[in-house]
């Protein structure tokens, strides 16, 4: 009767830790994606500013680029 009584709360424990790891993992999955849908925003903002940037570098370089390039060839 011992040994049947431990083996059930054996399983009561088993069944809890389950229960919690899964709500746990439940939680966790839920915060990625809050997460995920807070950055989203910022990540697409970073990237255009990011483009805008580039281009405005490739713009101001152009013309040095073109004066170095006649020299050489020059």
């Amino acid at each position: 009767a011992v040994a049947f009584k431990k083996k059930i709360e054996k399983n009561l424990d088993t069944d809890q830790l389950r229960a919690e790891a899964a709500a746990f993992a439940e939680n966790v999955a839920e915060q990625a994606e809050r997460a995920a849908e807070w950055v989203a925003p910022h990540v697409v903002k970073a990237r255009k500013d990011l483009a805008r940037v580039a281009a405005g570098a490739q713009e101001r370089l152009e013309p040095a680029y073109t004066e170095a390039r006649t020299r050489v060839v020059e």
